[in-house]
């Protein structure tokens, strides 16, 4: 089942080139995000399944893209080696993990 990206990101909305921004907030440019069509972007027609995933594969590929030295310790990334469903699809997972602050309820800060 396919699920629009406002339902699991709230208030989402795709920008189009020259579009103006509806409220202060944060951009990704498309073409961060290489997997990831226009279409499938669409706010209102789009796949939040594939919006989610091209978010993480990001993610995990441009924090493991930096040298050792300069990766957070309290942030990390991980992909799981790709388990099979059937013939022809894989699940791939990610896990995002933080280490937590309890006396702010926020991430807590680089050694």
């Amino acid at each position: 089942m396919s699920i629009l990206p406002g339902a699991i990101l709230p208030n989402y909305a795709y920008l189009a080139s020259g579009d103006a921004a509806p409220a202060n907030g944060i951009f990704v440019p498309l073409a961060s995000l290489t997997g990831l069509t226009p279409a499938e972007a669409n706010a209102t027609s789009g796949d939040g399944r594939k919006v989610a995933f091209e978010l993480c594969r990001a993610m995990f590929v441009n924090l493991d893209a930096l040298p050792t030295a300069n990766r957070p310790s309290r942030f990390t990334i991980t992909r799981g080696i790709p388990a099979g469903i059937d013939q022809t699809i894989v699940r791939q997972t990610y896990t995002l993990s933080f280490d937590i602050d309890f006396s702010g309820s926020d991430v807590a800060a680089e050694p």
